[in-house]
C-alpha cells in the first residue's frame, strides 16, 4: 500500500511539473491572436539596428563665400576643388562669350604706368558647361562654381551665373604698356589697354588672332585673340587694345571684346 501510494504521489507530481512546460511550448506553436504584452512589445524593439543605403545623389556641398582676391592671391589658402560663391556690389562683369565669363572686383584709374597693385589677382575667368545668358558691361552678378587650374592660373569652372539687375559703371581698362608687366599672374582676367605696333609682326592668322610688339619690357609679342571679335587685316602700324587678359602659361594674350576695343590711333601714338 505504500508502495502504491509512492507510485501515485510520482506520477502526479510529474505531472505537475510538466504541465507548465507543455503550456509554454503550445503557447510558441500556437500563437495567441490577443494584443502582445508590454514585454514582448519591449523585446521586439530591441531587435537588431536596420542600416538604410545612402541616397541615390549625395546633396552638393554648400559653396563658401570668397573673394576673387583670396582666390587668386598668392599662396591661396582655398584650395583647388573647393565650390565657392562669389559676388557682392564690387563683382562686375567686364566680358563674355559663349561658355566664358570675366569678372573683376576693383576698378583702376585708367593711367597708365601707375602700378598694377589695384587691380592685382582682382579678376578671374569663370567658365560655364551651359550657355552664358546676356550680360551687359558693368552688370552685377553672382557666380557659383568649383576652383581650378588652367593654364597655370585660377579659374572658376563649372559655374552657374545668377545675374543681378543692377547695374555698375563699367570698370576702366588698368593701362600698362610694358609687356612684362602684362604677363605677370597677377593681372590674369583684368581689363587691360596695352599698346604696340604691328611693325615685324605677322599678318592675323587664320582664326583671327594677331600680335603687337608692345612698347616696353623683354616680351617680344603681345597675341590679340580672337575669341571674342576677329581683326581680319591690318596695315603695318600702331594700334591700341584694349581687352581682358587671358594669358596661356607664359604667353601673354588678351581677348578684345569688340571692334570699339581696337584703336588704331589715339592722342599719344608713341611709347613715352
Amino acid at each position: 500500500m505504500l508502495e502504491g501510494t509512492r507510485n501515485t504521489g510520482f506520477w502526479m507530481l510529474a505531472a505537475l511539473v510538466t504541465a507548465p512546460l507543455m503550456g509554454g511550448c503550445m503557447a510558441r506553436t500556437s500563437p495567441d491572436t490577443s494584443a502582445p504584452s508590454e514585454e514582448v512589445v519591449a523585446q521586439v524593439g530591441k531587435g537588431p539596428t536596420v542600416t538604410l543605403p545612402p541616397p541615390a545623389t549625395a546633396p552638393s556641398p554648400v559653396a563658401e563665400e570668397q573673394s576673387i582676391f583670396r582666390i587668386r592671391q598668392p599662396k591661396s589658402r582655398v584650395a583647388a576643388g573647393t565650390r565657392v560663391v562669389i559676388g557682392g556690389p564690387a563683382v562686375q562683369v567686364t566680358a563674355s562669350g559663349d561658355h566664358t565669363l570675366w569678372i573683376q572686383e576693383a576698378g583702376d584709374s585708367g593711367r597708365c604706368e601707375t602700378g598694377n597693385d589695384v587691380v592685382a589677382y582682382r579678376a578671374i575667368v569663370v567658365t560655364t558647361e551651359g550657355p552664358v545668358p546676356t550680360l551687359a558691361r558693368g552688370q552685377l552678378v553672382e557666380v557659383e562654381g568649383v576652383v581650378a587650374e588652367s593654364y597655370g592660373h585660377r579659374t572658376i569652372a563649372s559655374a552657374v551665373i545668377r545675374p543681378s539687375t543692377v547695374m555698375g559703371v563699367p570698370y576702366a581698362a588698368h593701362c600698362d604698356r610694358d609687356g612684362s608687366s602684362l604677363s605677370s599672374d597677377a593681372l590674369d582676367g583684368v581689363l587691360v589697354l596695352t599698346a604696340g605696333t604691328t611693325s615685324g609682326q605677322e599678318s592675323p592668322a587664320q582664326d583671327g588672332t594677331w600680335s603687337l610688339a608692345p612698347c616696353f619690357g623683354e616680351i617680344p609679342s603681345i597675341v590679340i585673340g580672337a575669341s571674342l571679335v576677329p581683326h581680319a587685316s591690318w596695315s603695318e602700324s600702331w594700334h591700341w587694345v584694349r581687352g581682358v587678359v587671358t594669358r596661356r602659361a607664359s604667353v601673354v594674350r588678351i581677348e578684345p571684346r569688340d571692334g570699339e576695343d581696337i584703336l588704331s590711333h589715339r592722342a599719344n601714338d608713341a611709347c613715352l
